[in-house]
């Protein structure tokens, strides 16, 4: 099939719906009235705070949910529907008064557990006054951290830095 070229114009759209032959063709009301009864019979996060637009069988969603799992489940609960051809998730997560301290808590037991996962990994052979470390860590900043601290240790008058820095860990 050749190409035409029309003087004078910017911008074409074309618009292209695929559907299965066996796959019933609901309209776009049809389709949001089936996806509030999947958002009120799951029981899903406050599904009453969701809004639910349909235009050529594609759905946004829109309205507030607490957490990052709820407009997940949301999207998910309503993308199993057969006519569905894409969703826009446009909801907004909202929590009940965002606490910093919990976040830095959160942050700071992440970085714990790398950190414990970083020293089971680390080897430290002691000889006379000199530490032999060795191991993979994953940066220039925690290999230092790593020779500093051991150079911290009681009795420790020399370390020797066999540390590898794996950026994938």
């Amino acid at each position: 099939m050749g190409r035409k070229r029309a003087d004078g114009v910017i911008d074409a759209v074309s618009e292209l719906q695929a559907r299965t032959p066996d796959a019933p063709e609901l309209s776009d009301s049809e389709i949001a009235k089936e996806a509030r009864a999947i958002l009120d019979s799951a029981l899903l996060a406050p599904h009453q705070r969701i809004q639910v637009k349909v235009s050529n069988g594609w759905v946004t969603l829109e309205g507030e949910v607490s957490t990052r799992e709820d407009r997940m489940d949301v999207e998910g609960a309503i993308f199993c529907l057969a006519e569905v051809l894409g969703i826009t998730n446009n909801i907004r997560i909202v929590g009940p008064g965002i606490n910093p301290h919990d976040v830095r808590k959160s942050i700071g037991e992440a970085l714990e557990r790398r950190a414990e996962w970083e020293a089971v990994h680390i080897s430290v052979t002691v000889l006379g006054g000199t530490a032999y470390v060795s191991g993979p860590v994953h940066s220039r900043a925690v290999k230092d951290l790593v020779l500093g601290a051991a150079l911290q240790a009681s009795g420790i008058e020399r370390v020797e830095d066999h540390l590898r820095i794996e950026r994938s860990l």
